[in-house]
């Protein structure tokens, strides 16, 4: 009998597995490196690290809980309000406070009616060079229909789902698998208000994946009533990380009025945390100081028509954690081991993010893109 001990990048754990093999030698111990993929090879026989961290999504009554490995989350499912109770890394809660699960502005045509320029050569056409030319400035006014009788964005009304009772109706939820290995929730909550928006059907959709400690997220926003509609403001995720997982480290770069698409956020000493990830593009997105994940105000709305949906680009947390250990020139770090293995890996497989099957030309250095 063999006892090979590994370390799973994937839950920053040691695994000790006994393996049963006819041979001379006796009470050896084997270290082994894991591949890319983390996965485990020994003399032909591979342990997929996938199997150790199962992905499960239940409903129980009013409560949902999301399973990814070592990190979970539960999620309030009332009629008075949609809101995350919990957010933990194996067993250690991060929230400081119960999170709303997302907040959006809502304003409304007047007239109803659609409004120039979202047709090609309606409008005045944007120069992007010029725009991120060094020093320059746009003049939102410019981009204004001032002729009379333009559409106008009236009474801006705030959804919040922590605090929506009085336009919501009962979130109706459905669990299923789109793939095999993913698991996907989807919350759907009708809104109604007569004298503002009129209907929207808003889902909250939450995917978690076998073998990735990681929940993604993102919303879809069905306008099922009769009125144009301006949507800005949005939060998709209205996380607030307790005090001793604030250590922000940013793992993309944060520049030319585009901030970090990826954040760490952890204690002091990067044993235990979360990876943020906003997957909105450019200046759009914006992850806050306390961990929220959402569109930049300055930069975002939408304009949906009577029929239209709206789709968010999806944000996740990675959860991170395991013993600090001592190398033979610095420090191995959960964080460390987790953005050079398993995270990876996700971002290969579910995301599509630099695929293996791409053919690779050189240079592969671009230092304007801060992508994952």
């Amino acid at each position: 009998m063999y006892y090979v001990l590994a370390h799973d990048l994937r839950t920053s754990s040691h695994l000790s597995i006994q393996l049963k093999i006819d041979s001379p030698w006796k009470n050896t111990m084997i270290m082994m490196k894991q591949s890319m993929f983390c996965n485990l090879a020994f003399f032909g026989v591979v342990l997929s690290s996938s199997a150790v961290i199962a992905a499960e999504i239940t409903v129980e009554g009013d409560v949902a809980r999301l399973k990814a490995g070592v990190l979970t989350r539960e999620i309030e499912l009332s009629k008075n309000s949609l809101r995350t109770t919990g957010i933990a890394v194996d067993g250690k809660q991060l929230l400081a406070r119960t999170a709303r699960e997302f907040v959006l502005r809502v304003r409304r045509a007047s007239p109803n009616a659609c409004p120039v320029g979202l047709k090609p050569g309606e409008g005045e056409a944007l120069d992007s060079v010029l725009t991120f030319r060094k020093n320059y400035k746009e003049d939102p006014a410019r981009w204004e229909d001032n002729r009379p009788g333009a559409v106008r964005w009236v009474e801006p009304l705030e959804i919040s789902s922590d605090n929506w009772s009085k336009l919501a109706g009962k979130p109706r939820c459905k669990v299923d698998e789109p793939k095999t290995g993913v698991q996907r929730l989807d919350v759907a909550v009708e809104l109604t208000d007569k004298s503002s928006f009129g209907k929207l059907t808003v889902t909250l959709c939450y995917e978690v994946y076998a073998g990735h400690p990681v929940i993604r997220k993102w919303v879809e926003i069905k306008n099922t009533g009769d009125r144009w509609l301006m949507l800005d403001q949005m939060t998709i995720d209205d996380l607030h990380l307790g005090e001793a997982f604030l250590n922000a480290v940013p793992l993309t770069p944060h520049e030319r009025g585009a901030e970090s698409s990826i954040i760490a956020f952890g204690n002091t000493d990067q044993s235990m945390g979360v990876i943020a990830g906003s997957e909105v593009p450019s200046a759009l997105r914006t992850i806050g100081k306390d961990g929220s994940l959402g569109y930049r105000e300055k930069w975002f709305e939408w304009v949906i028509g009577p029929g239209e949906t709206f789709v968010s680009e999806p944000v996740f947390l990675y959860a991170y954690c395991g013993p600090v250990q001592k190398t033979i020139s610095a420090r191995s770090t959960p964080l460390d081991r987790a953005v050079e293995g398993h995270y990876m890996a996700f971002l290969r497989e579910h995301l599509g993010v630099g695929p293996d099957t791409n053919p690779l030309h050189g240079p592969q250095w671009m230092t304007w893109a801060g992508i994952f």
